[in-house]
Formats: structure tokens, sequence, C-alpha cells
């Protein structure tokens, strides 16, 4: 998936406040709004 950050991957997810946590390639874990995130194939 694409975040304005960069490209990431979903480790978690919290459905209540519609968030996704994700990990960026450098290792770093971040939520992230549904809003912010693109889905792309690989």
């Amino acid at each position: 998936m694409s975040i304005p950050m960069g490209i990431a991957s979903v480790v978690g997810g919290n459905p209540l406040k519609e968030t996704v946590l994700v990990e960026l390639e450098s290792g770093a874990r971040v939520e992230v709004p549904l809003s912010e995130v693109t889905i792309i194939d690989r």
C-alpha cells in the first residue's frame, strides 16, 4: 500500500477509529487514517 510517507505494509487496524497501523520500508510503524491509504499491486 502507499501512504504519504511512502510504501508500507499493514500490521494492524482499528476499525472504530478507521485507521491502520502500517510498517514503512524503514521499519518504523505509523498509525494512518484510512483516507490517506492507497492500495497498490506489487
